[in-house]
């Protein structure tokens, strides 16, 4: 079933918080394997998206699905934290940043957990450097890709831009 997001969340951390408070550092989620609960702040460069379904090459995601997703990359912990909320689309099965320009698919570097039933945020620490440098030198190299059962290669995208450029 289908609903409709408000992500105010994600557009306040993104925009005007760069930090908040999170539970005790080194908890994970079993049902994501990798990601850590977080960090006591988030910490980093700040990066946005605005995912939508048009955005998903050769538009073949939802049309009407859209979210807002928030990551900090922290090159001096190697590690990155997230914020992702998503709307007008079915349940998700997974999520992920990807290594990809506009229009391109490319291997998932950083696994997200996946939003349920509408939003999701962690951490993942001991990210590779080069990675995280590159993220913060790059964002538009990478990409934020939600997938559902209907739309198994992606109901919706967006590239990752720094937050500065969306004011």
């Amino acid at each position: 079933m289908k609903q409709t997001l408000i992500p105010t969340f994600a557009i306040a951390s993104a925009l005007g918080l760069s930090a908040c408070a999170m539970t005790p550092a080194g908890v994970t989620d079993a049902a994501a394997p990798g990601p850590s609960v977080g960090a006591p702040l988030h910490t980093g460069t700040p990066l946005v998206a605005t995912l939508s379904g048009p955005a998903v090459p050769n538009r073949q995601g939802d049309q009407d699905g859209n979210g807002q997703f928030a990551l900090w990359a922290d090159s001096s912990l190697n590690r990155v934290c997230y914020s992702l909320g998503v709307g007008m689309i079915d349940n998700a099965t997974s999520a992920a940043v990807h290594r990809g320009g506009p229009g391109e698919r490319g291997p998932v570097v950083v696994p997200l957990r996946t939003p349920t039933p509408r939003q999701s945020e962690g951490c993942v620490d001991s990210v590779d450097p080069t990675l995280v440098r590159d993220l913060i030198a790059n964002p538009n190299n990478y990409y934020v890709h939600v997938l559902t059962t209907t739309y198994p290669n992606g109901a919706i995208r967006a590239q990752l831009m720094r937050e500065e450029n969306v004011r």
